[in-house]
């Protein structure tokens, strides 16, 4: 059994989340093991396994807890040692370390290679230099700093893995060029959509999108683009779920439109699934979006999509085929495709039919579990040899 060192991001891990779960039980039934090193806020989360990996986990004081430069960087500092610390001392029980990111438990993963004599592989999570541009309308110093840190350290992390995961063929575009493709995989992560599976398809005539930053995800996108065809669809209702901070443009947008709703406190899994049930169809508007999890779990839902036509979406969502796609920020077209799929039932029935076929060939779990062993076994290979 291949023994695995994950070192997460350092910021909030919770091992009761399903979608976490779901992950480390899927490398558990495809033979892996192993650890993983992370930060919890609750001191109950200390002692929870998941499937065949144990935490390492640094419990956090509420001082060090949230966001904030000061507390972000001696969060960094104190779990960086932590990790370090934690990987040498159990060399022993680990074949293969895996970063999250490309330059913190990336460089923690390059760091631990070189003391430990082991491979290694980096996850790449998303488009870490359009995601930095358009995740809020005010870049501030600190982010810019941050950037520039980004393009300096991962280059060298990446140069230095012997496995690169991606979620779409040109993710590293504008960041870093790796020189040896093949040690290059490009494929989905995980998702509960298997749980997603009405038996009867209700529709309560609500369009909806979930997901945050708000800005990142393009609400405001949405908002503009059904308040311009609300006159035309009377009957429908707008559902804005995800946790926001800072409601009052999203507020101003709507114009105290009553057939907007805001869930700005974020939904429960179970709220989640009943909306995923009950809507008309799915938004998707993000500004940047390297995979898309709400899609699959749209798709899932036997629901129509609509998404932007960035990143790694289109590598889920095939224009006309199994969804349909408009280009990022066009308000007026996603207004446009919004009354397609609503006027026209017929086509709209087609493309959720072509979505759970696909869904269930190219982005089920025995399809990460195949691509994930392919992947580890490839990197001791290489870093053996």
């Amino acid at each position: 059994m291949t023994r695995l060192l994950f070192i997460t991001t350092g910021l909030y891990f919770d091992p009761t989340d399903a979608s976490t779960r779901l992950r480390y039980k899927t490398l558990s039934d495809a033979g892996f093991s192993g650890y993983i090193t992370c930060v919890v806020y609750d001191r109950a989360h200390r002692n929870i396994d998941i499937g065949n990996f144990k935490l390492i986990s640094l419990y956090l004081p509420p001082l060090l807890q949230g966001y904030g430069a000061i507390r972000g960087l001696v969060r960094a500092l104190y779990y960086s040692n932590f990790c370090l610390w934690k990987g040498v001392t159990k060399r022993a029980f680990y074949d293969v370390s895996i970063g999250a990111d490309t330059f913190k438990s990336g460089l923690l993963c390059y760091i631990l290679s070189t003391l430990t004599n082991k491979p290694y592989i980096v996850e790449v999570a998303g488009n870490y230099i359009r995601a930095y541009n358009v995740t809020t309308q005010n870049i501030s110093m600190i982010d810019r700093l941050k950037q520039s840190y980004l393009k300096k350290v991962s280059p060298l992390v990446l140069a230095h893995a012997d496995a690169v995961k991606l979620l779409y063929e040109t993710q590293l575009e504008g960041l870093a060029t790796v020189a040896n493709k093949k040690k290059i995989y490009v494929f989905h992560d995980t998702s509960g959509f298997e749980e997603l599976n009405p038996s009867k398809i209700v529709d309560d005539k609500f369009i909806f999108s979930a997901g945050h930053p708000w800005h990142l995800k393009g609400m405001d996108i949405i908002i503009r683009a059904f308040n311009s065809i609300q006159h035309e669809i009377p009957e429908y209702k707008l559902c804005i779920a995800g946790y926001c901070t800072d409601i009052s443009e999203y507020e101003r947008l709507a114009d105290a439109n009553p057939n907007i709703i805001f869930c700005e406190q974020g939904l429960t899994i179970e709220e989640m699934k009943e909306k995923f049930r009950t809507c008309s169809l799915y938004l998707l508007a993000s500004r940047s979006e390297a995979m898309g999890r709400v899609l699959l779990e749209a798709m899932a839902s036997k629901k129509p999509i609509i998404a932007s036509k960035i990143d790694g979406v289109p590598r889920i969502i095939q224009n006309e085929k199994n969804g349909l796609l408009f280009e990022p920020e066009n308000i007026e077209e996603l207004a446009e495709k919004i009354l397609v799929l609503i006027q026209n039932k017929a086509f709209a029935d087609k493309l959720v039919a072509q979505a759970l076929t696909d869904l269930q060939t190219k982005f089920s779990c025995k399809c990460f579990m195949d691509k994930y062993t392919e992947m580890v076994n490839y990197s001791i290979n290489a870093y053996n040899n």
